[in-house]
């Protein structure tokens, strides 16, 4: 955030940080990634809604992608459930079926809008194959 600050030369700007759905959702079969992504997520809901965010004129985001086409992926879908808990293919796959798969193109496009579209900020944009990208915002209640 410090170079894109107005106040040392910056001119503002987007950041957008990637976490995953499973952040926002229980993965049965991969539970400690779900909790780094959803440290993302609160990572980037504090950072957007901090006075130096603020001042310095910086959107903050964070895109949420379901399962994406990589080769991370496809080591997984391709069989190997032995880093999933219970090591279960056919549980791994049906959830892999009844999510579906985005492409890189796909994953590419949702991130291009959110960091063109100045009128965004504070924003989960969750991304899925099956259900589109829908925008959700990040909530914070007072303590």
């Amino acid at each position: 955030m410090y170079y894109l600050s107005v106040e040392h030369g910056g001119r503002g700007g987007c950041i957008v940080n990637v976490a995953s759905m499973a952040g926002l959702n229980p993965n049965p079969f991969s539970p400690v990634y779900g909790c780094t992504k959803a440290g993302i997520i609160h990572a980037t809901r504090c950072y957007a809604v901090s006075e130096a965010a603020k001042k310095s004129n910086i959107r903050l985001n964070v895109m949420c992608p379901a399962f994406v086409d990589t080769p991370m992926f496809r080591q997984m879908a391709a069989g190997d459930a032995s880093q999933t808990i219970g090591g279960d293919q056919t549980a791994v796959n049906a959830f892999i079926e009844r999510i579906g798969v985005l492409s890189t193109e796909d994953v590419s496009a949702a991130l291009i809008d959110i960091l063109t579209d100045e009128t965004r900020n504070g924003l989960i944009l969750r991304c899925a194959k099956k259900t589109g990208n829908v925008y959700s915002t990040l909530t914070v209640q007072d303590v």
